[in-house]
C-alpha cells in the first residue's frame, strides 16, 4: 500500500472535530491545529486532484476563508510570544506598548475568526464528511494498492520537488514563497505509508520552520515600526534588526543545506533529485 489511509483521513477527522465548536475564544493550540490541518487538507486535495471536483472546490473556498482568518490570529499569538522574548533592558516602555497592541489585534481577529466559523461550520462539516467518503473510495484501506491515488500523489510530489530547484539564489523577497512549496511537498510526502526517508521529510520541516521564524520576526519588526512611539535612544529597533538579520541568515543556510544534500547539479547546470530524494518519492509509489 502506497498511501496511508490514516494520513489521508487525519486532517478531515481533525477539522470536523475542531469545527464542532464555534471557537468563540480560541486557544493558540486550537488556532494552530485549525490552520495546520487546513493546509494539510489543501495539499492532499491538490495532490489527488480533488480540488478540480465541484464538491472539493466548494470546500476549499470555504476553508480558505477560515484559514486566512485563523492565520491572522495565529500571527498575533506567535508575535506576542516573540515580543515577550525581547530584551527588557532595550526599552521596556516600547516593548509593553508593542505587546498591548498585539493583544488588542488578537482579540479583534479572534472575533472575526469566530464569526467565519459560526457562519460556515454546518456547510464545511457536511462537505468534510463527503470528502471522507470520497477518500474511502480512492484509498480503501492499507492493504489495497490504490493505483490512481498513488499515481496522482507521486506525480504531485515529483513536480513539487522539481520546483524546489528554483530560485537559484535566495532573497528576502523569494524565500517565503519558497517555504510554501517546501510545506506543500512535506504534506504530500507525509501521506505515504512507512516512509523510507524520514530524514528528507525532517529536513523539509527544518527549512519550513527556519523560514517561518524569520518571517514572523520581520512581521514583528514592521508592526513595531508602525505602532510603537520609540523614545529617544530606544534600543528596541536595533535589537529587532539584529534578530531579523540573524534569522534570515539561518533560514537561507538551512534551505541551501537541504538543497545540497537532496538535490544535485547535472552537467547541463540543471538540478536533479539525489538518490536520497528519489527514495523518498518512491515511498509514495512503492
Amino acid at each position: 500500500m502506497a498511501l496511508d489511509t490514516k494520513q489521508t483521513q487525519k486532517p478531515v477527522r481533525k477539522l470536523r472535530k475542531v469545527l464542532k465548536d464555534a471557537l468563540r475564544e480560541p486557544t493558540p493550540v486550537q488556532v494552530h491545529d485549525l490552520r495546520t490541518n487546513i493546509r494539510r487538507l489543501e495539499a492532499m486535495m491538490s495532490a489527488l486532484a480533488l480540488d478540480s471536483e465541484k464538491t472539493g472546490q466548494r470546500l476549499l473556498k470555504q476553508l480558505t476563508r477560515i484559514r486566512k482568518r485563523s492565520g491572522k490570529v495565529r500571527d498575533m499569538d506567535v508575535l506576542t510570544t516573540d515580543a515577550t522574548r525581547l530584551n527588557k533592558d532595550a526599552d521596556e516602555g516600547c516593548r509593553v506598548q508593542l505587546i498591548e497592541h498585539l493583544g488588542a489585534e488578537r482579540r479583534s481577529k479572534a472575533k472575526k475568526l469566530h464569526s467565519a466559523i459560526a457562519n460556515l461550520r454546518p456547510k464545511v462539516r457536511k462537505n468534510l464528511k463527503r470528502l471522507g467518503r470520497r477518500l474511502d473510495k480512492m484509498v480503501p484501506d492499507t492493504r489495497t494498492d490504490a493505483s490512481e491515488a498513488t499515481a496522482k500523489a507521486t506525480a504531485a510530489a515529483l513536480e513539487l520537488q522539481t520546483e524546489l530547484n528554483a530560485p537559484s539564489r535566495f532573497t528576502r523577497q523569494n524565500i517565503h514563497p519558497y517555504r510554501l512549496k517546501v510545506k506543500e511537498l512535506r504534506n504530500v510526502l507525509r501521506l505515504a505509508q512507512n516512509s523510507k526517508d524520514e530524514d528528507f521529510i525532517a529536513a523539509l520541516g527544518e527549512v519550513k520552520d527556519a523560514i517561518g521564524d524569520w518571517h514572523d520576526w520581520e512581521e514583528l519588526r514592521a508592526i513595531a515600526d508602525e505602532v510603537v512611539d520609540h523614545s529617544s535612544g530606544c534600543q528596541l529597533k536595533g535589537e529587532l534588526k539584529r534578530i531579523c538579520d540573524g534569522k534570515y541568515s539561518s533560514a537561507v543556510q538551512r534551505a541551501e543545506d537541504m538543497r545540497k544534500k537532496y538535490l544535485q547539479t547535472n552537467g547541463k547546470g540543471r538540478k536533479e533529485p539525489t538518490k536520497a530524494a528519489v527514495v523518498t518519492m518512491k515511498t509514495i509509489a512503492a
